[in-house]
Formats: structure tokens, C-alpha cells, sequence
């Protein structure tokens, strides 16, 4: 096992340096926690051909927090597409949070999941260039909520493509300024960002 520091030196150069090496015997080895990639696979094959005692079956452990981000993508992946399960008989008219209807909506419009994240992600970024921009949302939360709301929460949140979670807060972020988020996007010049109804209806789902 190796321990390794990482620091800027006097002239700003990122400098990496060992600290420590020691040797694991391998009956120390009990379990092994990394993320699904191919690579990480091998590795934990590799020291269960070397190690008697590690099976790679049972002893290595996938991240939990990987596996649900995969699963999180992957469901709204399948939103996006009109992807419905059909392994089972549909036997009662489906409920308001049955699939099929997440999908497709009462109108008869078809909506992607993808295309709203987008959507308000874009707008989200497009606040973070300039500080008028976000001052003038900022201004149009507070003529807009009156009710109770997180602390700091006066504009939207970025996500990040690869964390599910900061996906989910971007758009829990995004429906506490919901009326802030309309006004705002209420002139021609921003229709582009605007969100129907049905599309509101949609990020509460999700």
C-alpha cells in the first residue's frame, strides 16, 4: 500500500512525492471496494490468481454509489427513449405513476427526459456567465417566493453529468424557484429556456 502527498512548491509546481510503501501479505487482503469500470475487473482477477485465499466472486465489492448513478442514468436513458418494461401483463389500467403514463402524456405529446435536463441546465449555466444575469434572477426570486425555502437557494444549481444526486438537486432547485424560473423566462428573447406545463409536470416526476 502506498501513501503519496501532493503539494505546490514555491514556484507553483504541483509536486507529488512517496511518503510511504509497504507490502500487504496477501492473507490481509479481505475485501476490495471499487467502481464497475473493465480495468478495475481485471485488477481484482489479477490478485485473485495470485492471492489463494481472495475470490473475486465474493471479495470484491462494487461501489454502491456507482451502481445506483448507472441505475439513475440508465432509467432516465430508457424515459427518454419511450423504453417500457413489458415483462409484465398488464392486468389494471395503469396508475398516475405507472410508467406509461411518465412517458407519454395525456395530449399526446411526446416528451424527452434528456431534453429538459438539458434545457435547464443550459439556463443554469447560461446565469453563471454573468453576474448581471444572475442578479437579475436573483431580484426576480425575491418578487416571486413568499413561501419558505432552503437557505442560499436564490439561484439555480449546474449539475454534474457523471454525479445522479446533483442531477436530482438541480432539478429539486429548480422547481422550489419555479415561479421565478417563468417569470424570468417569460420574454421572447429567452423562450428557448421557457418549460410548459407538461414539462413541469415531468421534472416533478423525475
Amino acid at each position: 500500500m502506498a501513501v503519496t502527498g501532493h503539494f505546490l512548491d514555491q514556484d507553483f509546481n504541483l509536486t507529488s512525492i512517496l511518503l510511504g510503501l509497504s507490502e500487504i501479505e496477501e492473507d490481509c487482503i479481505t475485501r476490495i471496494t471499487t467502481n464497475n469500470a473493465s480495468s478495475n475487473s481485471s485488477t481484482v482477477n489479477k490478485i485473485a490468481s495470485t492471492a489463494p485465499t481472495f475470490k473475486a466472486s465474493t471479495h470484491a465489492i462494487g461501489c454502491m454509489a456507482h451502481v445506483l448513478h448507472l441505475a439513475a442514468q440508465d432509467g432516465l436513458k430508457a424515459l427518454s427513449k419511450g423504453v417500457v418494461p413489458t415483462t409484465c401483463k398488464q392486468e389494471e389500467p395503469p396508475g398516475p405513476m405507472a410508467i406509461v403514463n411518465i412517458i407519454n402524456t395525456p395530449d399526446g405529446s411526446s416528451l424527452r427526459y434528456d431534453s429538459i435536463i438539458s434545457r435547464v441546465a443550459q439556463l443554469a449555466s447560461y446565469l453563471r456567465q454573468s453576474p448581471q444575469r444572475r442578479e437579475k434572477f436573483v431580484a426576480t426570486v425575491k418578487l416571486n417566493y413568499n413561501g419558505p425555502k432552503p437557505a442560499n437557494a436564490n439561484t439555480l444549481l449546474c449539475h454534474v453529468c457523471t454525479r445522479w444526486n446533483s442531477t436530482y438537486d438541480m432539478l429539486e432547485r429548480e422547481l422550489c424557484l419555479r415561479e421565478a424560473y417563468n417569470q424570468y423566462c417569460s420574454p421572447e428573447n429567452m423562450e428557448s429556456f421557457c418549460l410548459s406545463p407538461i414539462k413541469w409536470e415531468k421534472v416533478e416526476v423525475m
